[in-house]
């Protein structure tokens, strides 16, 4: 017969999740994300939360993954992009669990680690002459990707936008600053792609 919940016994992998029992993954609030963009959808009697767990922990894109059971059949989403949050759900069938080392902490000045044992996730690197984004078909105008999008700032007021967010319990994936005009785009989504761009610094998450 199917798992539906997680065993009462840890799996020897439980130390690599942040698991929420009683939740759903979400973007911000409420937002339960877009489908083949944030996340994978696999649904079936066959699809149970160690399958779910399974394929998670397998893949390395894989950030996190939501399963739930309902109508006699296991729904597992695989989250291709971290954003930490969850929503309460009010039935008893209903886990999100994000992997550990994704979490987004403050950046440090000059895009090094700021002492201590570093794992990727928990800083921000610097590349110079290029620009963050997410492949050739995302527009700036898109806000759902590019969150905040200034000119005239200073390069320490938009790397100030970026870590005011973290310490709102929002996310923020890095942010690029073009030097000309002072512009500043900080990523709410985790970019996926960056380009050479002359006066474009990116800082992206590591």
């Amino acid at each position: 017969s199917p798992t539906l919940r997680p065993p009462t016994t840890p799996s020897t992998s439980s130390n690599i999740w942040e698991a929420h029992d009683g939740y759903a993954c979400r973007i911000e609030g409420s937002d339960s994300g877009e489908k083949d963009k944030d996340f994978e959808k696999h649904t079936g009697s066959y699809v149970d939360f160690t399958w779910c767990e399974d394929k998670c922990e397998g893949s390395t894109k894989c950030r996190g993954f939501e399963y739930r059971y309902s109508d006699n059949e296991g729904k597992c989403e695989i989250w291709l992009r971290y954003y930490g949050n969850v929503e309460r759900k009010t039935d008893p069938y209903h886990w999100c669990y994000w992997k550990k080392g994704w979490v987004s902490n403050p950046i440090p000045s000059g895009g090094t680690p700021s002492g201590g044992t570093t794992t990727a996730g928990n800083y921000f690197s610097k590349r110079d002459n290029t620009a963050c984004g997410f492949g050739g078909d995302a527009k700036e105008s898109d806000g759902d990707l590019f969150m905040d999008i200034s000119s005239d700032l200073s390069l320490d007021s938009c790397k100030k936008k970026c870590t005011s967010r973290i310490s709102n319990g929002k996310s923020c994936f890095g942010y690029d600053f073009r030097n000309k005009d002072g512009r500043c785009r900080v990523y709410k989504r985790e970019p996926t792609d960056v380009k050479s761009k002359d006066g474009v610094t990116c800082w992206l998450h590591s």
